[in-house]
């Protein structure tokens, strides 16, 4: 599935450009999108809420950080290239990580 995540993406921005993208992986989770994305060569941000999963990724130099913190929570910036996500989908929860 991440592979063929990874195809869809570089149908869009070419494989040349990964290395000139911001991307955000939000609910990281252990990080298995932020992961291929930075070995593409992407400059990876993440979101993490759970905080022991959120500092294993912080500690992770593939990436450009992790914050500890809801998604939902956060501010969207503009300055990102391409958002990557699993999101959670209880309680409807992926429909607003898709809207936010």
């Amino acid at each position: 599935v991440l592979a063929r995540m990874m195809g869809i993406i570089e149908k869009h921005v070419g494989t040349d450009r990964w290395n000139k993208l911001k991307a955000l992986e939000p609910s990281a989770g252990e990080g298995a999108i932020a992961r291929m994305m930075s070995e593409m060569g992407a400059k990876v941000f993440c979101i993490e809420a759970d905080p022991v999963r959120a500092k294993d990724l912080d500690k992770d130099h593939s990436y450009q950080g992790c914050e500890c913190m809801d998604f939902l929570d956060n501010n969207p910036t503009p300055a990102l290239d391409i958002v990557c996500m699993n999101p959670p989908f209880s309680n409807s929860r992926d429909m607003y990580h898709v809207y936010h």
